[in-house]
């Protein structure tokens, strides 16, 4: 019987995704040896400003534009991984959303969720929002990777 494992990461919102990639070794390395599949996110989430008076988000003509750039840098970025590490199946997915929303809803499917962790603010004791979402309402394992 073979084990079949998908492993979701998210990418970070942010214009340099750079921290992403000791988060982004761990889980090719992990699917690697799990001889597993990999699924790599993109979510963002629309700030609370842009929500109309009426409580439905306000979608701004650029949205879709934004999604399939953020698709095409994933893409480009998952490129040298994907030639490093050829026997993974990867897939990408972008969505809109809360990344710890979207990242708990997709750990339900996952036999593992890698979330990398941004020294943005070295020091400060408590998780950021993702990361508390993740860990605390993941359907399964989580790994935090900090950046190094």
């Amino acid at each position: 019987m073979r084990l079949r494992v998908r492993t979701v990461w998210s990418a970070s919102a942010s214009a340099t995704w750079t921290p992403a990639a000791d988060a982004l070794t761990f889980a090719f390395e992990e699917a690697s040896l799990r001889k597993a599949a990999l699924l790599v996110v993109h979510a963002w989430h629309t700030p609370q400003t842009e929500i109309s008076r009426a409580g439905q988000a306000f979608t701004s003509p650029g949205e879709q534009a934004d999604a399939a750039d953020a698709a095409r840098h994933l893409a480009s970025l998952l490129d040298d991984w994907r030639a490093k590490y050829p026997d993974i199946p990867v897939s990408q997915e972008v969505v809109h959303g809360h990344p710890g929303r979207a990242l708990v809803g997709l750990s339900a499917r996952a036999d593992l969720v890698v979330v990398g962790r941004r020294a943005k603010h070295p020091g400060l004791p408590g998780a950021g929002s993702v990361r508390h979402a993740v860990l605390n309402h993941a359907h399964g394992p989580v790994v935090i990777v900090p950046s190094a």
